[in-house]
């Protein structure tokens, strides 16, 4: 049989398998058994009564939901995993609340949404960027070559960004600023590592509201301008070269559309779906379309590192400001 020829059995299957699991998570969902196994361990009788549910298909979902790492088995009892403990928390109808209106927006029946939730989704689960947030400090040499840093932060979210690169140097400072719920979580993430005398927290809008007085040695803008178009886009990130120092920088945390459309996988075109279904003029951009616009801001050519510690194509660009803004 020729390689291309399994290839395409293997991705029909896969497509398949796709499908069928999402139909078995929410079944589960909607019987219960999620519920009872985020009580507690159970056995296989136990759930089998608590949900008032046929065994011989309950086995089969058990299974899947086993081979997808939602549960875990252990000799008699099941038990929710990890994985399962964040989706419930997070994504428990795995984003049916705004992937149901899809057909609606592809028929120009509904709008696209606001943007507002989606940011509010991202501040929730932005925790889950801590291990993305330890590669960008260790890529930006945090404590080596950059050292005691006064930091603005536009668009903190939850913190996590900038509170791991505080954390690397204890001469360093931070001002962020965002919308209040986001500079909230940010507090209580700032204060479980002991970084609140070295942060502070400005309420606004990280589009269009007032930045602080500069001079700063870099500005970090993290996930922002991949939910803005490009006009505003160029706004923000001359606004942050305005009040950062000459010579200081300017770094972009985003994630980003591969310059080849074949290497882009499966979790970055979900990814710019979202993007598309949940903000007027949000889409992931190739890094180069990015450093295009870091340089319309008045930044020199940006920089580019991939940060690999993701599903999605993340990155970093860090563009200079120079001595003088055209």
């Amino acid at each position: 049989m020729a390689n291309q020829q399994e290839l395409t059995i293997r991705k029909y299957w896969t497509l398949i398998g796709i499908n069928s699991t999402a139909h078995a998570i929410r079944a589960a969902r909607e019987v219960g058994l999620f519920q009872q196994l985020l009580s507690g361990q159970k056995t296989f009788g136990e759930l089998v009564e608590a949900c008032d549910i046929q065994p011989n298909l309950t086995t089969r979902i058990l299974d899947v939901l086993i081979a997808s790492g939602l549960i875990e088995q252990y000799a008699e009892h099941y038990a929710a995993s990890q994985t399962l403990g964040l989706l419930a928390q997070y994504d428990s109808d795995l984003g049916d609340y705004y992937l149901d209106s899809l057909v609606g927006q592809l028929r120009c029946d509904l709008p696209a949404g606001n943007g507002d939730a989606y940011r509010r989704h991202q501040v929730a689960r932005g925790w889950t960027r801590t291990p993305l947030a330890m590669q960008a400090a260790a890529v930006l040499e945090i404590g080596q070559k950059r050292r005691d840093l006064r930091i603005l932060e536009i668009g903190c979210g939850s913190g996590v960004w900038t509170s791991t690169l505080a954390f690397r140097d204890p001469g360093t400072t931070i001002v962020a600023i965002d919308h209040a719920d986001a500079l909230g979580e940010a507090k209580t993430m700032i204060e479980s590592i002991g970084l609140q005398n070295r942060w502070k927290g400005i309420e606004g809008d990280p589009t269009s509201g007032e930045l602080p007085e500069g001079p700063f040695d870099l500005v970090v803008i993290p996930e922002l301008l991949q939910t803005l178009d490009d006009a505003l886009a160029v706004t923000i990130l001359g606004r942050a070269a305005d009040v950062t120092r000459p010579d200081g920088e300017v770094a972009v945390i985003d994630f980003f559309d591969p310059i080849d459309a074949k290497e882009r996988s499966l979790a970055t075109a979900v990814q710019n779906l979202e993007l598309g279904l949940r903000t007027p003029l949000g889409r992931l951009r190739t890094a180069p379309e990015a450093s295009q616009l870091m340089v319309g801001a008045g930044l020199t050519s940006a920089l580019y590192a991939p940060l690999t510690n993701a599903p999605q194509n993340a990155g970093l660009l860090m563009g200079t400001r120079p001595e003088t803004l055209n």
